[in-house]
């Protein structure tokens, strides 16, 4: 369970983080860096396409930060992994990576996503 801006003393104190202690809502522990990776068949070990995207991934976010600072035209997400060399369109592992690392993140595929919007979301 994450939940953000839980409030500074003396302000006041986020209404879900009051509800979360009066509920004693717990959370189990992600280990995002150990996941088990299937196909149709069954399992299968693609998590070296994860380091495929993050390498492309670097790439991608310095495009966009290139794109915000010239106040060039963006482009879409789509197009931004493209050109960074990440082209999942025929390959369903490649696919199944860029939903874990994409779609999962941001909520929806690339191709509905601004190249530099994605800069918002770093923290």
């Amino acid at each position: 369970m994450l939940i953000s801006g839980l409030g500074t003393p003396p302000g006041p104190e986020n209404p879900i983080w009051t509800l979360a202690k009066k509920y004693q809502l717990t959370n189990t522990y992600s280990d995002y860096d150990s996941i088990a990776t299937f196909n149709e068949t069954g399992a299968i070990d693609f998590t070296g396409l994860l380091d495929d995207y993050e390498d492309a991934y670097v790439t991608f976010e310095q495009d966009a930060g290139h794109i915000l600072t010239a106040n060039l035209q963006d482009r879409s997400a789509r197009a931004g992994l493209s050109l960074a060399g990440w082209k999942p369109e025929k390959d369903a592992a490649s696919q199944a990576v860029e939903w874990w690392e994409f779609d999962f993140e941001y909520s929806v595929p690339p191709v509905y996503h601004m190249l530099w919007h994605t800069l918002q979301n770093i923290d």
